[in-house]
């Protein structure tokens, strides 16, 4: 597994050690969200399930109920989701595709698989909004490498950090990279916030829009790994698709 994602998915499951080493079902706080309809929120079982290590499942109900239910599959470098797709199906095998890990979530552009321990307040990278300031046009400096392909990754630096909107520090995160990609988030990122100016991150094009008109790509989402905090997040570089407002 290469070290950046080894890294985040640290970062992405400290309650999914709950379930790990044990098949028996944990009660924790959930989200299972698909295509933006959420079908799980709130208290649902979570056990270990799959070969990989951290692999787990979570289920509204348990087998005999009718239910929603996830698995997310850990593996070699990534992990894939898969859901029942219909309360009456007991089995958890409709594709998610390839997963993330952001907080204490299994994300992609498509779904979103959360566990936190009971109480625990709940914390996710919302879509964020465009920024505030980004100029039509503008392009990354050429003295450093942007990732231009889904799963590529390159190494830059923290060139600002900011709120969403200048003078509202409540706002939610904004961050600039030394290499001209842009992240924001309506949320407070922790990570974000703990991070400096000069840090070395580990930066990689997570997802990006398809079907887009010509000269409008917003919708990249980009996920990074501090190298001084070992901490990881992940942001959109706009708030909205390509075509949209």
């Amino acid at each position: 597994m290469p070290r950046h994602l080894m890294i985040a998915f640290s970062v992405a499951t400290s309650v999914f050690a709950v379930a790990s080493g044990s098949a028996k079902a944990k009660s924790v706080d959930c989200l299972l969200e698909v295509d933006g309809k959420r079908y799980i929120d709130g208290t649902c079982s979570m056990s270990s399930s799959g070969p990989g290590r951290g692999s787990f499942e979570i289920a509204s109900a348990g087998r005999s109920r009718k239910g929603y239910r996830a698995l997310v599959e850990v593996g070699a470098g990534q992990a894939n989701g898969f859901w029942n797709g219909d309360i009456g199906v007991t089995d958890a095998d409709v594709p998610l595709g390839v997963l993330r890990p952001s907080g204490a979530c299994w994300t992609n552009a498509r779904a979103r698989v959360c566990a936190w321990k009971i109480g625990e307040p709940r914390y996710f990278v919302e879509t964020p909004p465009a920024p505030p300031s980004a100029s039509a046009g503008s392009e990354p400096s050429s003295e450093e490498a942007v990732p231009r392909r889904v799963g590529e990754c390159v190494q830059t630096q923290i060139a600002s950090l900011t709120s969403r909107l200048e003078g509202y520090p409540d706002s939610g995160s904004a961050v600039a990279y030394a290499n001209g990609i842009y992240g924001v988030s309506y949320d407070l990122v922790e990570a974000v916030r703990r991070s400096q100016v000069g840090d070395s991150v580990t930066l990689c094009l997570v997802s990006e829009p398809g079907d887009c008109p010509k000269g409008d790509d917003r919708g990249k989402t980009y996920s990074a790994v501090n190298a001084r905090t070992g901490e990881g997040w992940s942001l959109s570089d706009s708030a909205h698709m390509c075509g949209g407002a």
